[in-house]
């Protein structure tokens, strides 16, 4: 019973850290706790109860943490990209829709974009405003305010044959 009451509290100081600092490395060990505890109320032996720690740990941190940290930093990437609706940027690499290429820098971090306009292909130095957010890209216009010495070109292909260029299709 001893070993029932050590690993309930250190699964119980796992949890506190995991919830203090959320970073899905302390609840790897608490659910090897766990599993520990779950022997040790069976009177399993204290060197099986260790080998179930120790695993069940390592499968958690080598198997479930990347998953875990991979969606969340995926949501956290795509608030930050809403929150850039209606910011101001220049354009990094040519965005070209019908190829799907384009880059934008826009409050010092670089994001993958579309334009708004599907036929236009939107130079290299362009001034844009960011309008919307498509599949994790941002959606771009050009700057009513940008100079006029940026030609744009018309892109060879369209993506839908329909689009008429007026509607938004983003």
């Amino acid at each position: 019973m001893n070993w029932l009451i050590g690993w309930l509290v250190i699964l119980a100081i796992l949890i506190i850290i995991e919830l203090i600092t959320m970073k899905f490395t302390t609840i790897c060990f608490a659910c090897g706790a766990g599993a520990a505890a779950i022997l040790a109320v069976f009177n399993a032996p204290v060197w099986t109860q260790w080998i179930a720690f120790v695993i069940i740990s390592f499968i958690m941190f080598a198997f479930v943490r990347p998953v875990a940290q991979k969606r969340l930093r995926r949501g956290r990437r795509k608030e930050n990209a809403y929150k850039l609706i209606g910011k101001r940027g220049r354009v990094i690499s040519e965005i070209d829709n019908w190829r799907g290429i384009g880059q934008v820098n826009v409050q010092g971090q670089e994001w993958s974009a579309v334009s708004e306009e599907e036929n236009v292909i939107i130079p290299v130095g362009a001034i844009i405003d960011v309008t919307g957010v498509y599949e994790g890209k941002l959606v771009i216009c050009l700057d009513e305010v940008m100079d006029g010495n940026v030609e744009l070109e018309v892109s060879e292909g369209s993506l839908d044959p329909t689009y008429n260029g007026r509607d938004r299709k983003w």
